[in-house]
């Protein structure tokens, strides 16, 4: 179900700053897809993900984990250190964009 369809994280909340008190309970559209390969039994070796906003540490970490090789996307998201990192994944030969 997704977020909204209940009030947002949590029921009766009526927006994402009004449930900023709480934690979150959502997760990043690349966790959730290698997840959702992963329950239905669909390899991710070898393949390609395309995301509208380029994929934090976590979620890059996730992705050459799960062996996926090419990354498109359309805004950058990283600066300083964490492009940096970024930048050594693709350098290194793990990840391409």
């Amino acid at each position: 179900m997704h977020c909204t369809t209940q009030g947002y994280c949590y029921p009766n909340v009526i927006s994402c700053d009004a449930s900023k008190e709480f934690p979150s309970r959502a997760v990043h559209a690349e966790a959730n897809a290698i997840a959702q390969a992963a329950k239905h039994g669909i390899s991710t070796d070898g393949a390609s993900s395309y995301v509208t906003l380029e994929p934090c540490i976590s979620c890059l970490k996730l992705v050459v984990s799960a062996g996926i090789r090419e990354v498109y996307y359309e805004t950058t998201f990283n600066k300083g250190n964490n492009a940096a990192l970024c930048n050594s994944f693709v350098e290194e030969g793990l990840v391409l964009n």
